[in-house]
């Protein structure tokens, strides 16, 4: 095995050594491609899972940056605002390194202290959404509105990143959780990315 591994290396020098043109560089990567550099977020369609409608008179106010595209989705014929599926793509900066998991990592843990959650690294998990990775965060907030028989809301986060592009996935209850969940993997394992994602 000694042998073997000078031998590999000198046949891949010889093979680049082949491949350069006059300037000494590799034919074609006198410039190498940085991230992807987009200037719109994703376009992302989804249709409303089963047993929930479009909200059409929501905002969604945790923004991980200012230019999104948001749907949002409630049960159908539930009054409660607390029972969601929220899908927001996202713009972010122009040259923003999404390339890891760490770095990834380090984006979801910066907006998750900005929107008062907590930064620690528990609840993270890597995670598959449709075959792509991703990042998975749980989380609870606490309501002071009087029900003291359900008084926090749950979240499961699911955050994809491409190039400057971002998109996070979440559902959201505290009323009811069945149909949620059900609707939430239904939503996360068909997940459909966009062409150029």
């Amino acid at each position: 095995m000694r042998t073997v591994v000078p031998l590999i290396g000198a046949a891949v020098l010889l093979l680049l050594a082949g491949c350069t043109g006059e300037s000494g560089e590799p034919d074609g990567s006198a410039e190498s491609e940085g991230p992807q550099g987009w200037d719109q977020p994703a376009e992302v369609q989804i249709a409303a899972p089963a047993g929930f409608v479009p909200v059409a008179d929501e905002e969604r106010t945790d923004l991980m940056a200012p230019t999104e595209v948001t749907q949002i989705f409630g049960l159908d014929g539930d009054e409660f605002a607390n029972d969601r599926l929220i899908v927001t793509s996202y713009l972010l900066d122009e040259g923003v390194d999404t390339s890891t998991y760490e770095s990834q990592l380090e984006l979801v843990l910066a907006y998750d202290e900005a929107r008062g959650v907590g930064s620690d690294l528990e609840g993270y998990y890597p995670t598959l959404v449709h075959r792509a990775d991703g990042i998975h965060r749980y989380v609870e907030f606490p309501v002071d509105d009087g029900d003291t028989e359900r008084p926090v809301v749950k979240q499961s986060n699911y955050y994809l990143f491409s190039g400057n592009r971002a998109i996070q996935i979440t559902c959201q209850w505290r009323y009811h959780f069945e149909d949620v969940s059900t609707a939430c993997s239904d939503l996360t394992q068909n997940f459909t990315h966009a062409e150029d994602w």
